[in-house]
């Protein structure tokens, strides 16, 4: 019997066409099977461990900036927050507690805060209670957006615990009422992100 190879393949080429047809479907199978993943693989999930706590021997800041606006609320939010740091093992002298008139003002300090080597992270606080008019659409949208493009073109995390509500009674409910409080939330979720880049570092 002569025999020839297919251009590409290892594949003997009979004479007959059924002998060449067999034998290429068996080279197609084999490829299949060395392309199959192993049933012992599995996907590495990365997420910030519950128990698992920051690296509080680190000397580096956590700046908590704080709209004055609002004070009443914000003190609330500030304080939940910076006790929730503490809890967590962060030392009080790693947190540096920023103070800005109001939260258009957030950005600003946010920016001279996190360009610091020194700083681990921000978390930005404010109230924004609606008017009559729609200034506190435009207000939160550019500080909202402002507070992201900084946490990303620095990577490192911003938490963002700005009240955006209707009333000063909203506004009470979300600073340690029957909503929670922003501050203490916002914190949470700083936390979460610095465990979260512990972990994929």
């Amino acid at each position: 019997m002569s025999l020839a190879y297919a251009s590409g393949w290892d594949i003997p080429v009979f004479r007959s066409p059924k002998a060449t047809l067999a034998a290429l479907v068996r080279a197609w199978l084999a490829t299949k099977r060395n392309l199959r993943p192993s049933s012992k693989t599995m996907p590495r999930e990365i997420s910030p461990s519950p128990t698992a706590e920051p690296n509080t021997n680190a000397p580096s800041v956590i700046a908590v900036v704080v709209s004055e606006y609002n004070e009443n609320i914000t003190g609330k939010l500030s304080k939940a927050a910076v006790q929730t740091l503490i809890a967590s093992g962060i030392k009080d002298g790693d947190i540096h507690v920023i103070r800005v008139p109001g939260a258009w003002e957030l950005t600003y300090a946010t920016q001279l805060a996190i360009q610091q080597q020194s700083c681990r992270g921000v978390i930005a606080l404010g109230a924004v209670i609606k008017g009559e008019t729609t200034h506190d659409q435009h207000l939160n949208r550019a500080v909202s957006m402002g507070l992201m493009r900084l946490s990303l073109d620095h990577n490192k995390p911003v938490a963002l615990g700005l009240l955006t509500v209707n009333s000063l009674e909203q506004a009470i409910q979300r600073s340690g009422g029957n909503a929670g409080n922003k501050g203490e939330e916002a914190a949470n979720a700083l936390l979460a992100c610095l465990k979260l880049a512990k972990a994929m570092a």
